[in-house]
């Protein structure tokens, strides 16, 4: 019997689009399930309603400083 694996669930955010599109292309070729934003509003939103395993975060940010919003979501 064939064990069910989920694919682990990874949010990116970068503001640059490159960016995204690179990670998001080597994160699939790994097997997990990729959610991209390009700002901080998108990334809660996201963060609400998916149970997200890993987040790759941009630091230099036009909306929020990365780490202030590391520190906002681990809080």
């Amino acid at each position: 019997m064939a064990k069910h694996k989920s694919k682990q669930k990874i949010l990116v955010i970068d503001d640059s689009p490159v960016s995204l599109t690179l990670m998001e292309s080597a994160l699939e070729e790994c097997g997990a399930r990729v959610f991209l934003a390009s700002n901080a509003q998108e990334a809660r939103s996201i963060l609400h309603r998916h149970d997200i395993a890993l987040i790759y975060l941009d630091i230099m940010m036009p909306d929020i400083f990365g780490y202030d919003f590391a520190k906002e979501i681990h809080a």
